[in-house]
């Protein structure tokens, strides 16, 4: 609603020129088709509009040129016409990138996050989450789709210790855990990506190196008592640097000095580096490049094949649908739709259902006794 509140606002200023910053981000396929539309109208009207987006199908969709930038840099302008979007990618990070959807895992293992009845009534007394209960089981990627705000932040936050829960039990390996502190989830074998990096998974003023141990500085590998081993976690931050690609002066420099997907690099690096059972990740490729995207999608993959299990929460359908074994869907804090075949799916398959148009009758993700 907010994202449609600016748009909005736009429109009846009587603009000129609009610029729009991932305008379709938090809308179903359904909502972007009527909003393309719109600006359709807009440019027969004489308006001028810069189109910025990661998605490129979209950009293929509405755009009469495309410019494309790399490394801060203006790398080629082109008619839309004489680029596919394989093309406009390989221009954006300078190789192939691939689209292909995840094949699906020979024989997933047992659940290592079960989640049942799960409730939640905020401070002004509204219900939103009800009833909600799925598993995730070893060696697959479970993906939630929904349009933002309808309990999917509430749900990855009770699923890491971050919010309690009003009822029903959140377990890992068959071990209840609700109720405890985030290190205590940490500790079951959780790890976490949150959906907003600067406010739930970095601290912008301290170092790479302080950010990449926040979680385990007081492991005896980093620490002796009250003193802290620097020398350790410099070797440890500079092996996680070029293990990920991390683009950063020093292990010292402030994490605030890096680009936002290098920052969100930071924290998969962190996260994953810490060897969990179960991988929340929320957003996980938020406002970086397509390049770094790939990289976020490889290491969840590797994951996955590691007998890893993988929560995937995302208001990118593409994300979810190239990732995801199996897809929930989320609409009013209450599970719609499980998708248990994600071959041939698309969004406007998963649309009505993100919309309140459709629903089934009792749907869970894969619950077993």
């Amino acid at each position: 609603m907010r994202q449609r509140v600016e748009i909005l606002k736009a429109l009846y200023r009587n603009a000129e020129l609009l610029i729009l910053d991932e305008p379709t981000s938090v809308l179903t396929p359904q909502e972007a088709e009527g909003f393309f539309g719109t600006l359709q109208e807009l440019k027969s009207h004489g308006k001028t509009i810069i189109f910025i987006s990661h998605k490129l199908r979209e950009v293929k969709r509405i755009a009469d040129r495309v410019t494309i930038m790399r490394d801060a840099r203006v790398i080629a302008t082109r008619d839309a016409g004489e680029l596919s979007e394989q093309d406009i990618a390989y221009l954006m990070v300078g190789r192939e990138i691939s689209s292909e959807r995840l094949a699906p895992p020979r024989s997933p293992g047992p659940a290592l996050l079960s989640v049942r009845d799960l409730t939640f009534v905020n401070e002004e007394n509204l219900r939103v989450l009800s009833g909600v209960s799925f598993d995730v089981r070893a060696g697959e990627i479970v993906g939630l789709a929904g349009v933002e705000g309808n309990g999917q932040t509430e749900l990855v936050r009770i699923l890491t210790g971050l919010l309690p829960a009003t009822s029903g039990t959140v377990a890992i390996r068959g071990r209840a855990v609700n109720g405890s502190s985030p290190r205590r989830i940490r500790q079951a074998g959780v790890a976490h990506i949150p959906e907003d990096r600067m406010e739930d998974g970095a601290a912008a003023e301290a170092s790479v190196q302080e950010n990449v141990i926040v979680d385990r500085f007081y492991k005896a590998d980093f620490s002796r008592g009250l003193i802290l081993l620097w020398a350790a976690v410099a070797r440890h931050t500079r092996s996680l640097i070029e293990r990920f690609h991390i683009l950063a002066r020093s292990p010292r420099a402030p994490v605030a000095s890096l680009s936002g997907g290098n920052i969100q690099k930071v924290v998969v690096a962190r996260e994953l580096s810490s060897e969990p059972e179960v991988i929340i990740a929320s957003q996980p490729t938020r406002g970086i490049d397509v390049g770094s995207e790939e990289m976020v999608h490889n290491l969840l993959a590797e994951a996955r094949d590691r007998g890893k299990a993988v929560f995937l929460a995302s208001a990118d359908l593409d994300e979810v649908l190239k990732l995801s074994n199996r897809v929930l869907v989320i609409f009013n804090g209450e599970l719609v739709a499980h998708f248990r075949d994600t071959a041939g799916l698309s969004g406007q398959d998963l649309g009505p259902y993100m919309l309140g148009l459709k629903k089934e009758e009792a749907a869970s993700g894969e619950v077993h006794p």
